[in-house]
């Protein structure tokens, strides 16, 4: 009985976080800036296959899994993320998607299967970005969808309180937007619609979130809702065109017409 007791707890914990993955998302800044910065980028059907190219532990497949009905295939070098993610998965009881241990350089997969494809803050942890676009290229049906998040080169260090401290693990300090566009145009790409997200007071919430999330994590709940709305005054205030530390592309896999031309 006890054992039983335990079980059904366990899956009704599962299930409020289900429950909360669908209603309320993430409490990661980082993440709600993305989703809010692809959002109007981002169709997906429930007959769709999506790929989620260097899915960390999974956050965002889950997210689109759960939210959006649609088959999710999420690829990482890392095995131990893959082991995460796949836990994650089993725990919230989510069937429509799956978790590949793979190489964005070299994908595991045929040519033009997936109807879509993201790749959110991975190209700049990825020496060979090229043989990167490539692959995705060729992995995505005619006319699929390629969806880019990745930092802006100018302002990649952090403004606030990391007091300019770039990111160790990437390889290279964020994209230059126009030379990005005729990178994913070389690789047969047609660039539909750029973005900017990260830019004032999304940065301001996010650094000091990250900050009272890691020093003070009990207090994370009551600050959260606070710095949520103070992060969306960039989008009252501010022009879309103002450059933030954070870029999203919206691409299109060209057709062999217009390879030709």
């Amino acid at each position: 009985m006890k054992i039983f007791g335990s079980y059904l707890s366990v899956l009704q914990k599962n299930l409020v976080r289900k429950i909360y993955y669908k209603v309320i998302g993430s409490l990661s800044f980082g993440q709600r800036m993305r989703f809010s910065a692809i959002k109007s980028l981002l169709d997906l059907n429930e007959d769709e296959i999506i790929l989620d190219a260097g899915s960390g532990e999974g956050s965002y497949s889950l997210q689109f899994a759960i939210n959006n009905g649609c088959t999710v295939i999420g690829v990482d070098l890392s095995k131990e993320n893959i082991e995460k993610a796949k836990k994650r998965a089993k725990d919230l009881r989510v069937n429509n998607v799956q978790f590949i241990s793979g190489d964005l350089c070299d994908l595991p997969f045929s040519n033009n299967i997936f109807d879509k494809a993201i790749c959110l803050e991975v190209l700049e942890h990825i020496s060979k970005d090229d043989r990167a676009i490539i692959e995705l290229n060729r992995v995505l049906k005619e006319k699929g969808e390629l969806i880019l998040t990745i930092p802006h080169e100018q302002v990649e260090t952090r403004r606030f309180l990391y007091f300019g401290r770039a990111a160790e693990d990437h390889v290279r300090d964020g994209y230059n937007p126009n030379l990005l566009v005729k990178k994913l145009e070389y690789n047969n790409f047609k660039v539909l619609s750029i973005r900017f997200y990260a830019r004032y007071f999304e940065e301001i919430s996010w650094e000091i979130g990250n900050a009272i999330r890691q020093k003070y994590p009990r207090l994370w709940a009551v600050v959260f809702p606070v710095l949520l709305v103070v992060s969306k005054i960039d989008y009252i205030i501010l022009p879309k065109q103002f450059i933030g530390n954070g870029i999203a592309i919206k691409a299109v896999k060209a057709t062999k017409d217009e390879k030709a031309t």
